[in-house]
């Protein structure tokens, strides 16, 4: 009998991982893609400065400027879809742990897309 948990361990892995980006990433790419950027409100205010001071900032603050302004941006994102995906759980506590799960996957997924 030859048993090599290492490699059984990776490949228990990379099937959770295959179902997942299966079920879920790819479904939620889907509607991403799908998303309309003509609904989104304009940015808040405070995005709006960040963006107009960029040019006149260093390299480095620049980066991280445009970084934060894309949080702005990908949140719209995520309030716009996250209807679609979320359904309406009766328990406020799972439906709000559900909602930071999805939130933090959407965000992951846009940022790479990105």
């Amino acid at each position: 009998m030859n048993i090599d948990m290492d490699r059984d361990i990776e490949e228990i892995l990379k099937l959770i991982t295959d179902y997942i980006r299966l079920t879920y990433i790819s479904e939620i790419e889907e509607v991403i893609g799908k998303s309309n950027p003509d609904n989104l409100v304009a940015l808040p205010k405070e995005a709006q400065l960040m963006l107009a001071v960029i040019p006149f900032m260093s390299d480095d603050s620049r980066d991280l400027l445009e970084d934060i302004a894309d949080v702005f941006r990908y949140e719209q994102v995520i309030r716009q879809i996250l209807p679609t995906i979320l359904p309406n759980a009766q328990n406020l506590e799972k439906l709000n742990l559900q909602n930071i799960i999805l939130r933090l996957l959407i965000y992951t997924i846009i940022k790479e897309i990105d």
